[in-house]
């Protein structure tokens, strides 16, 4: 009877192990059908395809050079600005016009007292 148990044990054993290689060969085969192939390129079509390429990272490179032109050209035109800024040039605006100085008396314009303090019983309405 020990026998026949044995012998019933190893051919359940080696069914489950066919089974489980009969799905493992059966996934790879799967995958390999769900893969989208892609088509062969001719030599024709592969040149035509470098050369975009190419032409494509040409302009891009042109682009490139003219933005960095500009950003040296800009750079330049700001340090020109700055070394310049301690000339005096009529021709440039002067930023300052309209500006009160604390020294003028505009109190009754405004409303307000300059010299008012926080302390005091208005405080900073």
């Amino acid at each position: 009877m020990r026998n026949n148990e044995a012998k019933n044990r190893w051919v359940t054993v080696s069914l489950v192990a066919l089974l489980v290689i009969a799905a493992v060969v059966g996934c790879f085969c799967w995958i390999n059908e769900e893969r989208p192939q892609t088509p062969q390129m001719t030599p024709e079509e592969r040149h035509r395809s470098d050369s975009i390429r190419a032409a494509y990272w040409r302009e891009q490179d042109s682009i490139k050079e003219v933005r960095e032109k500009e950003h040296e050209e800009y750079v330049r035109k700001m340090a020109r600005d700055i070394v310049n800024s301690g000339r005096n040039d009529s021709r440039r605006s002067d930023n300052m016009r309209g500006w009160d100085p604390a020294s003028e008396d505009d109190a009754d314009e405004n409303g307000m007292d300059r010299y008012m303090e926080n302390d005091d019983e208005r405080g900073w309405d």
